[in-house]
């Protein structure tokens, strides 16, 4: 009898449980398909400035100096290396998502392609953040999942193959850079930010407090960049002043960090990092509308393949 007792508030509990995981899963699912279409207007938005004379360093004052400002009180609340956190994840965050990740990926967009862009960018952070996390031992992955992974490595090195291969490659003028430089520090970007994912979830701090610390500590580097070697905000117009501000500031700068840290936290790390499978794809469609750049057909086929691997090594699909 007193068994019975007790089975009726277990079951209870248990069937109680799975609504709010699902509504916790689903939440954490919505602020991840935010943080992409963020990103996939992001890609647009500094590739549009890598053909102007907006420069990174331009780029980072106006992505992390909004956040920075609003989030203030955040940060001088939890300081800018909170006690319960380890100061060395805090540099990992910053390379990771901050300063270094901007300079690199600005850098990276001012030769590559947007289609390019959403293949070695988001498209392979799931790829990088399976690789740490089987460094780590802290990840374990299916045979389709790993088959998912290797049809994203295959994708990639097929367009750094014809990349390489095609001497109409060539340089920008806005850079004189080849494109495959351009493509190595989008693989440097990517494989921090998945630095980043890793140590968010270890960090111990809020989706809030992650972006605030981020954003501050970013801010404090681009303006002692600004002033060594200039800000560049000079050359920019006033349109492409509120373009960028408002983009960089407030859509990627604040609310992709806080809906992606947010999705982590109710995800993980690996679940989180899958939802990029739709990057490429929107990247490719935004950089063909806004502007005029069509991918050749190995681009696509590469594409294809990261879209089809991100797909497949979703847990969010197996579930």
């Amino acid at each position: 009898m007193e068994k019975q007792v007790l089975a009726g508030p277990a079951i209870a509990s248990a069937r109680a449980a799975g609504p709010m995981h699902a509504t916790s899963s689903l939440t954490g699912s919505a602020a991840a398909l935010v943080t992409v279409v963020i990103w996939s207007g992001w890609i647009i938005a500094t590739r549009f400035a890598g053909e102007t004379s907006t420069g990174p360093v331009a780029i980072g004052l106006l992505r992390y100096g909004p956040p920075a400002i609003l989030l203030a009180p955040v940060w001088c609340r939890c300081g800018l290396l909170p006690r319960r956190c380890p100061w060395w994840i805090i540099l990992l965050m910053v390379s990771g998502s901050g300063a270094p990740f901007l300079l690199l990926a600005a850098a990276a967009m001012q030769v590559a392609p947007a289609a390019q862009v959403g293949v070695l960018l988001p498209g392979t952070m799931p790829l990088w953040a399976a690789l740490i996390g089987s460094l780590l031992g802290v990840s374990q992955f299916s045979r389709g999942q790993r088959f998912g992974y290797l049809l994203i490595a295959l994708g990639i090195v097929l367009m750094l193959v014809v990349t390489a291969t095609t001497p109409s490659s060539g340089t920008l003028q806005v850079t004189r850079h080849p494109i495959w430089w351009g493509q190595v520090l989008l693989l440097l970007a990517a494989a921090s930010w998945a630095v980043y994912s890793h140590a968010f979830k270890h960090s111990g701090l809020t989706p809030l407090q992650g972006a605030a610390v981020v954003a501050a500590w970013s801010f404090l580097i681009h303006l002692l960049l600004a002033a060594c070697f200039g800000a560049g905000l000079e050359n920019v117009s006033v349109h492409q002043l509120f373009l960028q501000l408002g983009v960089q500031g407030i859509l990627s700068g604040l609310l992709a960090i806080f809906s992606y840290g947010f999705a982590i936290a109710t995800l993980g790390a690996a679940r989180a990092s899958t939802f990029s499978a739709l990057a490429p794809v929107l990247a490719t469609i935004g950089g063909a509308v806004l502007l005029g750049e069509h991918p050749p057909a190995s681009d696509l086929i590469s594409i294809a393949l990261v879209t089809i691997g991100v797909a497949l090594a979703s847990r969010i699909r197996r579930r």
